[in-house]
């Protein structure tokens, strides 16, 4: 999927560097509320044009993924905890030793002799 609109916007890019390309005649631009008049190439207003889209986008989207970071961090978080707690048990959870000195085995062979400390 990620290959996929990598791909799209890669043809847009281009279908935008294209149109850019071809029509360099100038062109005025009038900007209403402040009765301001720019004149510029036609390439310059429509790739500034996508690029303001494109920065728009990346707000938007950068916004949005504002909970999913968050979730993203406390499960971080969450693990780091749940992983020091495990590394705690297995401590706290090696072999014992008997009275006599022997290990024993935990599992299914639980109480069985593994070998004797001399």
């Amino acid at each position: 999927m990620k290959l996929l609109s990598s791909l799209i916007g890669l043809v847009i890019l281009l279908l935008a560097l294209a149109f850019a390309v071809t029509n360099r005649q100038p062109v005025a631009l009038n900007l209403w509320p402040f009765d301001l008049v720019v004149q510029a190439p036609l390439s310059f207003l429509s790739l500034g044009t996508f690029l303001f889209g494109l920065l728009v986008g990346a707000v938007f989207a950068w916004f949005h993924m504002i909970p999913q970071r968050l979730a993203a961090r406390r499960m971080r978080k969450d693990f780091a905890k749940l992983q020091d707690k495990i590394d705690d048990l297995q401590q706290s959870a090696m072999m014992p030793e008997d009275r006599d000195g022997a290990f024993l085995l935990s599992g299914p062979a639980r109480g069985w002799r593994f070998w004797r400390r001399t």
